[in-house]
């Protein structure tokens, strides 16, 4: 395992290299593209334009080549887990529906609840639940959705409310946990607030108990989202204190 480990540090190290070398001869070949023929007086002189290589892309291979061998060289790897709540006591509130050409539009369907762990390994063992959304149904067939069903789509939340307002003001802390919500719904959920509702839910990227997560699952339970919240999440690995190996 240590030879492998090793192995890998040694490849992402000369990956490093490479693209700083690429990198480097790139720079140097710009700088010679604005040199004027000696032949010719700069106010004569004709530049050919040079195709410029793809700048932004090689500096993000870069980065991801770093991250990657910081990754590697921790000794703490990505961990595969899973999350789970109980969500209960909503309120709901809904926005009054507005008939478009398109169809039927809630342009602010919101949800607050509560927000139990199901187990002693998920974190923020209790909290508050927030979802903020629309739903819309649509007249006609587009791409994705069908006619006369209801999408309902927006943004959850569980949030450690026991902690300070002040640890909770930064975008990212390990007192959060947000991500997307998703679900097809044959019904109106604005009318049929018992109907079973079966979510798509995802977390695209969060900090969550101090370690960068994503995670994909899903929500079971009523148009009112009280049921089972369950995520398979990725725990990334931490670097902060990682040392590339020599």
């Amino acid at each position: 395992m240590k030879h492998v480990a090793h192995e890998s540090r040694r490849y992402l190290n000369d990956l490093c290299k490479t693209l700083y070398g690429e990198l480097s001869n790139n720079l140097s070949n710009r700088a010679k593209a604005t040199h004027f023929p000696p032949s010719k007086t700069r106010s004569h002189a004709k530049v050919i334009p040079q195709r410029r290589q793809p700048m932004r892309a090689m500096l993000s291979s870069i980065a991801f080549a770093q991250m990657a061998f910081l990754s590697v060289a921790s000794a703490d790897p990505i961990q595969l887990t899973s999350f789970g709540w109980q969500i209960s006591g909503a309120t709901v509130t809904a926005s009054k529906a507005a008939n478009t050409s398109a169809g039927t539009l809630v342009g602010d369907y919101s949800v607050v609840a509560s927000a139990d762990a199901l187990s002693a390994s998920t974190p923020l063992a209790s909290g508050q639940f927030v979802f903020r959304g629309s739903v819309f149904s649509p007249k006609y067939d587009m791409p994705g959705q069908k006619a006369g069903n209801w999408y309902l789509q927006g943004s959850w939340s569980i949030t450690d409310t026991s902690v300070p307002a002040a640890d909770l003001s930064a975008k990212y802390n390990s007192h959060r946990i947000e991500g997307e919500l998703k679900a097809e719904l044959p019904f109106d959920p604005t009318k049929q607030p018992a109907g079973t509702v079966d979510a798509q839910l995802s977390i695209p990227q969060s900090l969550d108990a101090g370690r960068w997560t994503s995670a994909n699952g899903k929500l079971i339970g009523s148009a009112r989202l009280e049921g089972q919240m369950n995520l398979d999440v990725a725990l990334l690995p931490d670097v902060s204190n990682a040392q590339p190996a020599p």
